[in-house]
């Protein structure tokens, strides 16, 4: 029940949390902010998780997983309420900004509770497969947004969202406490941000993650320059295939082992940024958008593994915040490149390139990296 309860929040969370992903810009340009502007506030989130995220994973592990999940539910009831409130992209911005703070929290607490309750075994799959709540809110939440907004209902939504928060917070309360997690005896090594054990599966996150950022940036403007009618299919695919193949892929993870799977994980993102690049039809990009979604599915499992075998249950905070930094990162780089690529005249296919290598170079430092050290402790639950 615990696994279920863990669920049903992260759903919650997602839904509310995701609406203004879809309709904050056209709030903000009913409120009359420019194109520019409404960009810069959309884009303060992104930008935010590449700076929070390891002092929010350190923080988690001061203080507790379940009440790092309580005060980030709280967190986000006090932002939907603010952008019911204000007006203008400043406030739109600074509020999407501390969005993003509140949902690392949420997930980098969510995803160490869960990696010390359930058995070792199967701890990868776990937090793995939880993702695809997030995965499902973010597929629905943000158009229901703009269905909202085309039906009369502006930042009234944010009360509604505010609504599902409440059943989130409620749903927490069902979590059984953390009893006991073994601590190191000195305490400096408490204080853990990053881990240099970590840096293969940093590396890969952002290698693997580089498309991302190009793909978000230029894909679907580039598609239609070359005459295919809905460029956004490229997501919609991928999208579907990592929902069709997580678990599968966290399972594979944890019966092989994640260097094993991290090689065909690597190629499948290195052949969708070929075919994305040299893309001329829509089966092109769906071929595309299938590598990207197989790849999107195993890459998660296997940086969790990596970094599950790297850190003992007391830093389990601080390698969730290390884990959404890297993916962070890794987007924000992408989206980089998009742009320089772009000045130089070689545009989406030249960035696609370049980020086709990337997850090899990524692949070859985790199979090159040390064994893991880290024995595994002694972590128990009340009432599991």
């Amino acid at each position: 029940m615990t696994y279920f309860w863990l669920l049903v929040a992260t759903l919650l969370i997602e839904l509310a949390m995701n609406l203004p992903i879809g309709s904050l810009p056209l709030v903000l340009e009913h409120d009359g902010a420019a194109r520019s502007q409404i960009a810069m506030a959309m884009g303060v989130g992104m930008v935010t998780t590449v700076f929070v995220a390891l002092p929010i994973g350190a923080l988690v592990d001061r203080v507790g997983r379940i009440l790092t999940m309580k005060l980030a539910v709280s967190g986000t009831f006090v932002t939907l309420t603010l952008l019911w409130l204000t007006h203008g992209a400043i406030s739109g911005g600074l509020l999407m900004g501390t969005r993003s703070i509140l949902m690392i929290a949420f997930m980098a607490a969510q995803a160490a509770y869960i990696s010390v309750f359930v058995p070792k075994e199967r701890s990868v799959s776990a937090v793995a497969t939880v993702g695809i709540m997030g995965n499902l809110a973010f597929a629905t939440a943000p158009a229901f947004a703009v269905w909202l907004w085309q039906h009369g209902c502006g930042r009234e939504q944010y009360l509604f969202a505010n609504g599902i928060m409440m059943l989130a917070a409620i749903s927490l309360f069902f979590l059984p406490k953390e009893e006991k997690i073994n601590r190191p005896s000195h305490e400096s090594e408490e204080r853990v941000i990053i881990r240099k054990e970590w840096l293969p599966a940093i590396m890969y996150s952002i290698g693997g993650t580089i498309q991302a950022g190009v793909n978000v940036s230029l894909a679907v403007l580039t598609f239609h320059d070359r005459g295919i009618v809905n460029g956004a299919a490229l997501f919609t695919v991928s999208a579907l295939t990592t929902f069709v193949f997580r678990y599968h892929a966290g399972r594979a993870v944890e019966k092989y082992g994640p260097r094993i799977m991290a090689i065909p994980t690597a190629i499948a993102q290195a052949a969708g940024c070929l075919l994305a690049a040299h893309a001329t039809s829509m089966p092109m990009v769906a071929a595309a958008g299938i590598c990207f979604g197989f790849g999107w599915a195993a890459i998660v499992p296997v940086v969790l593994a990596i970094y599950f075998e790297e850190s003992p249950s007391h830093s389990r905070g601080a390698a969730m915040g290390s884990f959404h930094f890297a993916f962070g990162l890794g987007a924000a780089l992408g989206a980089g490149l998009a742009t320089v690529t772009s000045w130089l005249g070689t545009g989406y296919g030249g960035a696609m390139m370049i980020a086709a290598v990337m997850p090899l170079v990524g692949m070859l430092l985790v199979l090159t990296a040390r064994k893991p050290t880290i024995v595994a402790e002694e972590v128990v639950i009340a009432g599991d």
